[in-house]
């Protein structure tokens, strides 16, 4: 009964990345994030950061439109930037979050996008790799949901185009070598963390199903461990301990109990 109740609570998708659950999704996404809230903070100020000092980029190359850079960079921009990091210090980021954290790679993107709409050629062409720094540093790093991030990044590429196509028009050559890059990149990003966090939950959902199988933990324990266990999820090398270690633990519990591991012959 427990296994088939922790089955049931853990069933996760490892293409939408989220428990099928809702009543196990939503605790474990709010408790996420809260735990992994230094780390994102951490990341929000230094992307803020980078994006605040690639002004210095745009004053080299942004021409006659640099006073509208400069205001689409500084006087939009940034401070949605700032403000999304000041909101990670009250009490109401535990709710809102997830939206404040999608603002954060939205206003980003389009920000440098609305730059390439107003730069002078041949500069125009080239800024679209800040779009690719943005899927990939929201993405990877202030743990924007996955649908959201693929939906976002759905809406950079469009807006892109209608920059490139209809806005500044970019010559056939460039249009096309910007799009093979961007689109590849784009999509390389969603399945390399479909991949990585995928087979990393399904792997320690795995050990605990087993566990609760083996009457060594119950189901609500089992959960319990399974948010406890993401504490430091962040960060690859502190994931992958994280994960060895519990292996470890339960290797030796299992040996007490003489039932061997999955996959362990």
């Amino acid at each position: 009964k427990d296994s088939g109740m922790a089955a049931n609570a853990l069933a996760y998708s490892r293409v939408w990345l989220r428990f099928a659950d809702p009543e196990t999704e939503r605790p474990f996404a709010r408790r996420a994030l809260i735990d992994s809230m230094n780390f994102i903070r951490i990341y929000l100020l230094a992307g803020t950061a980078l994006y605040i000092l690639f002004g210095f980029l745009d004053a080299r190359v942004g021409g006659n439109a640099l006073t509208t850079i400069y205001i689409i960079r500084y006087a939009i921009c940034c401070p949605i930037l700032l403000t999304n990091f000041a909101l990670s210090f009250t009490r109401y980021f535990e709710k809102i979050g997830q939206y404040v954290l999608a603002l954060q790679m939205a206003a980003s993107g389009l920000g440098v996008v609305a730059m390439t709409a107003v730069m002078p050629a041949p500069f125009n062409s080239n800024y679209y790799a800040g779009v690719i720094m943005v899927v990939i540093y929201c993405g990877s790093f202030i743990r924007v949901n996955f649908i959201t991030t693929v939906l976002i990044s759905m809406m950079l590429v469009a807006a892109y185009e209608i920059s490139a196509v209809v806005l500044n028009p970019l010559s056939p050559i460039d249009l096309l070598s910007n799009n093979f890059f961007l689109l590849m990149a784009t999509g390389a990003v969603q399945v390399v963390r479909v991949s990585l966090e995928g087979g990393v939950w399904t792997l320690l959902i795995g050990l605990f199903l087993h566990s609760v199988a083996r009457g060594a933990e119950t189901a609500p324990t089992a959960i319990r461990d399974l948010r406890v266990a993401t504490e430091q999820t962040l960060h690859r090398d502190a994931r992958r301990r994280s994960i060895i270690a519990k292996r470890e633990e339960w290797r030796v519990t299992n040996v007490r109990h003489s039932t061997p591991l999955p996959g362990s012959g």
